[in-house]
């Protein structure tokens, strides 16, 4: 039998950004880690976790272009691997990786927590510019990308601005994600939390404001605490052509930087799992991982991992 799998694979610990948010609480870029998986063991587990499950794979850092050789050890990958992995940078360093990879995998997000420099220097630390002129040269090379967004107590409530500002910029996909206090922002819930009014006035811009002309996919990703409130408005959601989606509650498989091996990707940090039970160099990584999930042992109940999931698409 071949099971779901939801796996975060972290290729470094290291960015040069310093978002207060970070839910990996990622090192700075000039912290060296003594320990890190070498590329050809991380091209390893990735063909070995494609081969044993339907793998959702998310490879993530830090920022993973500062990984020297990410994209060549990428480019090593079958088309049947690639096709599995959503790969998310922050857009302000050389996405250093063949086009023709690039174009092959799930997904490539790109983090912009703000639609203007205000915003995005609160969360990211940065002017927006960089980012978006990272966006046009993959538009330019014909690469797809999404753009990932983080919605906190600044901007929740400004979808509309947020609709005129990716009819501006020809963005193409957005996805959603409410802020989770995790991380380096396990205690800034206070200062970027949204509240259940928030997010009810989130959904009924999602009914109420016409989507942009060129906007090709939505999607917003909440937490179990918020299922309730989807479901209550699932029938003007429907009217908007909104899909509303359960997501299923797969088995849940991290792999942080330095080949230990847990289970939820909202407490593994760059400084440690506290949920380890195995390491990718044991002989049986692969059948402990197995074995682990038909047991039922990698559910994340954790509060914020998504459960619910709403879908705009043309």
């Amino acid at each position: 039998m071949i099971r779901s799998l939801d796996v975060h694979l972290y290729v470094t610990p290291r960015c040069n950004l310093s978002c207060p948010h970070c839910y990996y609480d990622a090192l700075d870029r000039g912290r060296q880690p003594p320990d890190i998986l070498e590329l050809d063991d991380i091209a390893r587990i990735l063909n070995g976790i494609c081969g044993r499950f339907d793998a959702d794979i998310s490879l993530e850092g830090g920022e993973p272009f500062l990984r020297a050789g990410l994209g060549a050890m990428l480019a090593t990958l079958d088309a049947s691997v690639l096709g599995r992995i959503t790969l998310t940078t922050n857009g302000t360093v050389r996405i250093a990786a063949p086009t023709t990879t690039l174009a092959q995998l799930g997904d490539l997000r790109l983090s912009i927590d703000g639609h203007t420099d205000d915003l995005q220097q609160e969360l990211r630390g940065i002017a927006v510019g960089p980012v978006l002129a990272t966006c046009a040269k993959l538009r330019s090379a014909q690469v797809p990308h999404t753009v990932r967004m983080t919605l906190y107590r600044r901007n929740v409530r400004l979808l509309e601005e947020i609709y005129g500002w990716v009819q501006a910029h020809n963005i193409a996909r957005l996805s959603l994600f409410e802020y989770q206090a995790s991380g380096r922002g396990i205690d800034q819930e206070p200062v970027f939390g949204v509240g259940s009014e928030d997010i009810d006035h989130l959904l009924a811009d999602l009914v109420r404001l016409p989507r942009p002309a060129g906007l090709e996919l939505l999607t917003l990703n909440l937490a179990q605490r918020r299922v309730e409130a989807v479901l209550a408005q699932e029938e003007a959601l429907s009217t908007a052509d909104v899909t509303v989606r359960r997501l299923p509650q797969n088995a849940n498989c991290t792999v942080n930087y330095d080949g230990s091996v847990g289970v939820s990707p909202w407490t593994v940090t760059a400084h440690g799992s506290p949920d380890v039970f195995t390491y990718t160099d044991s002989p049986d990584f692969l059948e402990r991982v197995e074995n682990a999930a038909a047991a039922g042992a990698l559910q994340d109940q954790g509060p914020c991992i998504s459960r619910v999931q709403l879908r705009c698409e043309r």
